[in-house]
């Protein structure tokens, strides 16, 4: 008798929304490259520099938990 093949279990992925509603968020129509992945991007992030949301918080799921402030809490 064989067995199926044993499953192995997803890596548990921490998921973060990041609220960026705030008109600071936003590049004023002019697009540049995202700092993450180089594609143009409208939005800036908290330092002002080119970034997609989606490129923000994917990044920070790339973070360990602990090292997060509440700034970005989901």
């Amino acid at each position: 008798m064989t067995h199926p093949p044993r499953r192995v279990p997803r890596r548990m992925t921490r998921r973060i929304g990041l609220d960026w509603d705030d008109r600071a968020h936003w590049g004023g129509g002019r697009r540049l490259p995202c700092h993450l992945c180089g594609r143009l991007a409208f939005l800036r992030d908290e330092q002002g520099r080119p970034c997609h949301k989606t490129c923000a918080e994917t990044a920070l799921t790339q973070i360990p938990a602990d090292s997060i402030d509440g700034r970005y809490a989901a």
